[in-house]
């Protein structure tokens, strides 16, 4: 996917139910494989740059050219799309900035770390779906008792998930979606909500 000034990848669908708490890791840094590159205003070029870790809040980015510390940059990074930040720590190899935006961009930068981070492990489309309601297709839902069934992803995040389907399923039901296993936390009238198990190590 291509960086657009313009656009942030994000994904949307119903909130959250109340009580349940699926983003309380959302905002630690997330290790992110993307590609991109920036410029800060003392000059037009842009350097490449590799992101290392990244947060709602900022990034760790491998480059051969540095910035100098509290210079302000313009990124532009694969799936993220353009940002703006201040470089808070500099080395030979590498350097820390902080992102400037805004608090609606913070979670949408959220929700495209979480999408980036899992798409390989759910099984994600490359493609969303369309209209005003968009959603992520993700590998089918699996089930204790063997049963298999295509839900649509409404929200993600780096620890859980709220799917839309029309199987009735309880609280407390393990699940398997791609490589990752979880729990149901909490139902509701189109769905239900998932909790992933933490990395064994």
């Amino acid at each position: 996917m291509t960086a657009n000034c313009n656009q942030t990848a994000q994904t949307s669908g119903d909130a959250l139910p109340a009580g349940v708490n699926l983003s309380r890791r959302s905002h630690e840094r997330t290790p992110l494989r993307l590609h991109g590159s920036y410029r800060t205003g003392a000059r037009d070029a842009e350097m490449a740059l590799m992101v290392a870790d990244v947060s709602p809040g900022g990034a760790r980015l491998l480059a051969a050219d540095i910035p100098t510390l509290d210079a302000e940059v313009i990124m532009k990074i694969s799936s993220l799309g353009c940002l703006t930040g201040r470089v808070v720590r500099a080395s030979v190899e590498e350097f820390s900035v902080q992102f400037t935006h805004c608090s609606a961009e913070r979670e949408r930068m959220a929700a495209s770390i979480a999408w980036n981070f899992n798409k390989s492990r759910l099984g994600l489309a490359d493609r969303r779906g369309a209209g005003s309601d968009p959603v992520d297709v993700c590998d089918p839902v699996e089930f204790s008792d063997g049963g298999r069934i295509e839900a649509e992803i409404t929200e993600l995040t780096l620890s859980g998930a709220t799917f839309r389907c029309a199987r009735a399923v309880e609280v407390g039901e393990p699940v398997r979606i791609g490589a990752l296993t979880g729990s149901v936390v909490k139902l509701m009238d189109n769905g239900f909500a998932v909790v992933f198990d933490p990395p064994e190590n």
